[in-house]
């Protein structure tokens, strides 16, 4: 599975390629994801249908019974499982895509991302790993030291790390005190 939480119930963004056209613009505005996943019977991921690609639909005149794959893009931009909110980031920025499915090594789509919860969950990793540098004090400290840092990361604690960054214990404010 992925690092990232899921936030989006795939029933609700999985939809058949062989649907209509019809079908697909009813099921996306249900998703509210402005995109769907297209997958085959086994889960597979087919391709993308986007709320652009029904917009160009429409442009260019297309069958509303037309197959929903007709229209979509049948070589999506995906990650492969598991993948972080960074990696997930990363490559919605290179491609400028706000959906990313996300597949097994056998192609069965099992996330689907999207920016904005990738956004999020990439912003909460970002503050764990500042909050982890404020509170993480090196066993060679000075009680001076201890003292300082414990005032600066606005914790009634600090844990107590070797080089390796392994955990050798916590000090606390009523250590210091006593």
């Amino acid at each position: 599975m992925n690092d990232l939480p899921g936030k989006i119930d795939l029933k609700s963004v999985t939809f058949s390629p062989a649907a209509s056209i019809r079908d697909a613009v009813k099921a996306l505005d249900a998703a509210g994801t402005g995109a769907l996943a297209l997958c085959d019977a086994d889960g597979k991921l087919a391709g993308m249908l986007s709320d652009g690609d029904l917009r160009r639909a429409i442009l260019r005149q297309h069958s509303l019974d037309d197959m929903c794959i007709a229209i979509a893009c049948t070589k999506p931009i995906m990650a492969s499982s598991p993948v972080t909110a960074s990696q997930a980031l990363q490559l919605m920025n290179e491609f400028d895509i706000h959906q990313l499915p996300v597949v097994d090594g056998s192609g069965v789509l099992v996330d689907f991302l999207l920016r904005k919860d990738v956004v999020e969950e990439y912003q909460l990793e970002a503050e764990s790993r500042d909050r982890l540098k404020k509170v993480c004090i090196s066993s060679d400290a000075s009680i001076a030291e201890a003292i300082a840092q414990l005032n600066d990361a606005g914790t009634g604690a600090l844990v107590v790390c070797d080089v390796e960054n392994k955990l050798r214990g916590l000090i606390a404010d009523g250590d210091i005190r006593r």
